[in-house]
């Protein structure tokens, strides 16, 4: 009669532990599932945010092109303007020595 109490005790102890066992376990499923979808979230609004990031960076770098290329041709024209005056200026020059 004994053995049959400790085997009573034994399932009833099992028993419970397998019920705590089960909650817990439904418990942190539960923020598991719910951790996992703000993660998903997370990543599509990165997602989403980076593909603008990438839309602003070819925007800026297109106007930095053309403002080099605008640069590049006021600089070329103050450059040729500087050679045609100095061009000039030596021609005026060997007109005034030869007079």
């Amino acid at each position: 009669m004994e053995t049959l109490i400790h085997a009573d005790i034994f399932f009833f102890i099992s028993s419970i532990a397998v019920v705590v066992f089960v909650l817990v376990s439904l418990i942190v499923g539960f923020y598991l599932v719910k951790t996992m979808r703000d993660i998903r979230e997370m990543i599509a609004t990165v997602k989403k945010e980076t593909a603008h990031i990438v839309d602003d960076v070819d925007e800026l770098r297109e106007n930095v092109k053309s403002k080099v290329k605008l640069a590049s041709k006021f600089a070329h024209a103050i450059t040729s303007a500087a050679f045609i005056r100095d061009i000039l200026k030596q021609g005026k020059k060997k007109r005034s020595e030869d007079d």
